[in-house]
């Protein structure tokens, strides 16, 4: 196969100084020069898909804010770098122990600067959630990338942080004829094996991306958002990965999120999927990565477009902006799109979480841990369901209106966001304060816990109390939804509210006789619920309700053996069998107003009870 060598495009020197530093940085650690603003990347890759070898030209535009008597970028070491240009000069460097790559170029405040770092060699394979991977399906050479959170540098020299964004990148790759490249932007050149691709929106480092391989292609226009918007899949040849069906999804769900959140970002380039050799998938801007092609992934990967990719988590300390958001969106999605699933998702959600009760925040403590950032109970899951507690204290209105409000910020719209950012945004529209809610639910591990206990005082009247205690580290009570359904066959009445404080006392009134009391029916609460009391009203043995009244309900604990009506005479007017509790007596039509005298025989154990009837 035949592998290009951009080296050959442009001869140059080669100086190389060997340093001594101290022990490198872990590679979670950016090394890269803070005070640069990266406006543009350009990349010339050659790729040889059966050794995984690259060799290739990046290319960065970048202002320096400060005065540097250096420049360094983020790069494995088990790379080679050849030679290195600031501002069409060549320059010395030094690849240092660890990742970084070490520029011996000043930099002054105020000035613009364009460096080309030329290199080759294998990447490392298969840091963070995947880097760098080569492998094959069927003999077939398969390459992708998957930088996140700090693997970009194993492939190339960047500034690889949470602080900024290039304004646009432009990547040109160069592989054998047999295979096509997907990648972010739009495919502006192509002829046998090359293409270039031109991505005009801000991106970090860790989006940048390519996949390559022997791709079966197809586009199609997509009217979605009021507007009609490419949609591009690059799929394997052997799958059944049906692209009209993925236009439908994607369709129904640009359709959903534009209204929630506002127009698609990428609308002036494309949306698109290609497929690699993975579980899940990933957000790279306008070409998701799929290892499968369900409504919750395509949804899940389609909302980062908007929580991810345009308004970007500042930290991964804060990466539920991204994953929690696109967790509970998609779900939002399915509840939309196919509501029979939508309480399946919640209980499926809520029973990651449950597994782990003492544990967790959703704000990540170790930021450089990678397991923990990615965490599925709490990153995803947890984050989630916190969302879903706060749409039920505000209300789908005002949820949305803020998710809204928040994606649209200026300040925050191709930019990083912090929790903080979110919350003021919540609470802007909202004109509630939030503290209490974030400090319980995002910054603080485990889950508050609920005692529930309900006492009927009569018939148709309940005390319901709650009491909130914690085994989170934070004292003060957390904001938490509560739902309690009380039924009597087919009525039910449904109490729903946010208990804000430790303990709820209240007199709940009915229109009916409720005889039984579910905990959270449809999945809508995080809390813990550690114990759960409902005593229905009880008389001696048994009675009926109302009394005086007509079509009265039977009242009792237990289903008695036999009930006999007998008049004020004593005389039989009405025999029933094993009489439900809970339920209106069927009595006979002709029996006349007045007084009888009701015969409960509870295994043998007789008890008498007055009733008037009332009904003609």
């Amino acid at each position: 196969m035949c592998f290009f060598d951009v080296k050959s495009v442009r001869r140059h020197c080669r100086l190389v100084f060997m340093l001594l530093s101290p022990a490198a940085l872990p590679a979670q650690i950016s090394v890269a020069t803070a005070s640069t603003d990266i406006g543009f990347w350009q990349f010339k890759l050659a790729l040889n898909a059966d050794s995984g070898a690259i060799s290739g030209r990046v290319e960065t535009h970048f202002l320096a804010k400060s005065d540097e008597n250096y420049l360094s970028f983020d790069l494995s070491n088990v790379l080679q770098v050849d030679s290195v240009w600031v501002n069409s000069s060549s320059v010395a460097f030094a690849q240092l122990p660890g990742h970084e790559l070490r520029i011996f170029s000043p930099l002054l405040a105020g000035q613009p600067y364009i460096s080309v770092v030329f290199y080759r060699g294998k990447p490392m394979q298969g840091s963070g959630l995947g880097g760098f991977y080569l492998g094959n399906r069927q003999g077939i050479p398969e390459i992708w990338t998957l930088s996140q959170p700090f693997a970009a540098a194993d492939w190339w020299p960047t500034k690889n942080t949470l602080t900024d964004k290039a304004d646009s990148v432009e990547m040109e790759f160069y592989y054998d004829s047999l295979f096509q490249v997907a990648a972010p932007g739009l495919l502006t050149e192509t002829t046998p094996g090359r293409s270039v691709w031109k991505h005009r929106h801000p991106i970090p480092a860790y989006l940048v991306a390519f996949a390559l391989t022997n791709y079966d292609t197809s586009s199609m226009p997509v009217s979605a958002c009021s507007d009609t918007i490419l949609f591009s899949v690059y799929r394997f040849p052997e799958g059944n990965a049906n692209p009209n069906a993925q236009a439908l999804m994607v369709q129904e769900g640009l359709d959903l999120f534009c209204e929630w959140l506002g127009p698609y970002p990428y609308a002036d380039e494309k949306y698109g999927h290609a497929q690699f050799s993975r579980g899940g998938g990933m957000e790279h801007p306008t070409i998701s990565f799929m290892g499968s092609f369900g409504l919750e992934l395509t949804l899940h990967e389609l909302v980062h477009h908007w929580f991810g990719n345009m308004v970007t988590c500042g930290s991964w300390s804060d990466i539920w902006l991204n994953e929690g958001f696109a967790t509970y969106l998609s779900g939002m999605g399915i509840e939309k799109m196919n509501g029979p699933q939508w309480l399946g998702w919640k209980q499926s959600q809520r029973s990651a979480v449950f597994e782990l009760p003492d544990e967790g925040s959703v704000f990540v403590e170790d930021s450089l841990n990678v397991a923990r950032i990615f965490s599925s109970p709490w990153s995803y899951k947890k984050a989630a369901l916190v969302l879903h507690q706060l749409r039920m204290w505000l209300g789908d209105s005002l949820f949305l209106d803020g998710l809204k409000q928040y994606a649209n910020r200026p300040d925050l719209q191709w930019n990083f966001s912090r929790t903080a950012d979110f919350r003021q945004s919540m609470e802007a529209v909202s004109g509630r304060d939030l503290g209490g809610f974030f400090e319980g639910w995002i910054y603080s591990p485990g889950l508050p816990r609920l005692q529930i206990q309900a006492q009927a005082l009569s018939p148709q009247s309940v005390l319901l109390q709650v009491q909130q205690s914690s085994n989170q580290t934070n004292q003060q009570p957390t904001p938490c939804w509560v739902s309690v359904s009380f039924r009597n066959g087919p009525s039910e009445k449904r109490v729903e509210f946010m208990l804000r404080g430790n303990t709820l006392d209240s007199l709940i009134n009915f229109d009916f006789i409720p005889m039984d009391a579910v905990v959270d029916p449809e999945a809508n609460m995080l809390a813990q619920v550690i114990q759960v009391d409902f005593t229905p009203f009880q008389v001696a043995g048994a009675g009926l309700f109302p009394n005086p009244g007509s079509n009265p309900v039977l009242l009792c604990s237990e289903t008695p053996k036999q009930l006999r009506i007998l008049n004020a005479k004593g005389q039989l007017m009405q025999r029933m069998e094993n009489p439900p509790c809970g339920v209106p007596l069927a009595l006979d039509s002709n029996l006349p107003n007045g007084l009888y005298i009701l015969e409960f025989d509870f295994q043998g154990q007789l008890y008498y009870h007055k009733f008037m009837q009332t009904q003609h």
